[in-house]
């Protein structure tokens, strides 16, 4: 109960900050497009990607719960992509905590191995092309989702957030990630067959 009531604790922590984190990043948004430095705006636009994709994934999976239980494997996956990203995010704080570099030249005082940005966007990347004949994907749009992943993982190292050794491991940790994610959404549309 100790551990659970620490991770519930700091999950209640990261709500309130949410809107704090946010606040601050625009600042920073709007001092760089005041200050007419269009690169970094630009990068750090780019770097917002995995945010509005968890947004997404989350409003499609929240429908799910207003029309019922769906068993739907499009449903499912929505899902799967929401909690795989929440633990994509708990997985990358240990990682953090057990490789324990720094990043090159940002203010922030965390760690940088592996980039959640990168872990996150290949996650989601990868778990929809594997499933866009199901997620009525075209080949236009995975090819957008891929672009999409080599621009974010290229803002992490142009806003000097992250080694390139960094950008790396977390994409290919966020492969993985979806890699064990393909199974959990056979199973979930396998049990929720009538």
């Amino acid at each position: 109960w100790g551990e659970c009531s620490c991770n519930c604790r700091q999950m209640v922590g990261m709500v309130r900050n949410a809107p704090r984190k946010a606040l601050k990043r625009l600042s920073k948004l709007r001092h760089h497009l005041h200050q007419r430095e269009y690169s970094i705006f630009t990068w750090y636009l780019v770097s917002c990607v995995p945010h509005a994709l968890f947004i997404l994934s989350l409003l499609a999976a929240c429908r799910v719960g207003f029309v019922g239980v769906d068993s739907s494997k499009k449903h499912i996956i929505w899902l799967v992509l929401v909690v795989g990203q929440i633990a994509g995010k708990e997985l990358n704080r240990h990682l953090k905590t057990f490789f324990a570099q720094e990043r090159p030249q940002s203010e922030r005082k965390s760690h940088g191995m592996p980039s959640f940005h990168a872990q996150t966007i290949s996650f989601v990347c990868v778990l929809l092309i594997y499933f866009s004949p199901e997620m009525e994907i075209t080949f236009l749009q995975s090819a957008l989702l891929i672009v999409a992943t080599v621009l974010v993982c290229l803002s992490r190292l142009a806003l000097q957030a992250h080694t390139p050794a960094q950008v790396v491991v977390g994409a290919v940790v966020g492969a993985v990630e979806a890699f064990f994610a393909v199974p959990i959404v056979r199973f979930l549309h396998d049990y929720f067959q009538l």
